[in-house]
């Protein structure tokens, strides 16, 4: 892993978080990694998704939007503390 890289575990599986150049792009490359039988290393899956580097403060800015709405509607708790949020993933939302 590069110091650029960052490594979230979501649920059970990996998920690794690269700046990285596709194609001629800079990217943001959000990717879901298993751990290979044969060499016990993180590969990369065909789960994820590589995002323009310069969409990345309007992304920031939508996915806050969405935290947001997740606290006001009581599907997260506020962490004020620099915590991670508690999230209620047994409530859903109305439209469901």
């Amino acid at each position: 892993m590069s110091p650029s890289d960052t490594l979230l575990l979501i649920g059970k599986y990996p998920l690794k978080v690269t700046l990285t150049a596709h194609r001629g792009r800079v990217v943001v490359d959000l990717r879901f990694q298993y751990l290979s039988a044969a060499d016990n290393r993180l590969k990369p899956t065909r789960r994820g998704i590589a995002l323009p580097a310069a969409a990345l403060p309007e992304i920031i800015s939508a996915l806050e939007a969405i935290k947001g709405q997740m606290v006001r509607n009581g599907y997260m708790e506020p962490s004020g503390d620099g915590s991670p949020p508690k999230i209620h993933s047994h409530v859903y939302p109305p439209d469901f």
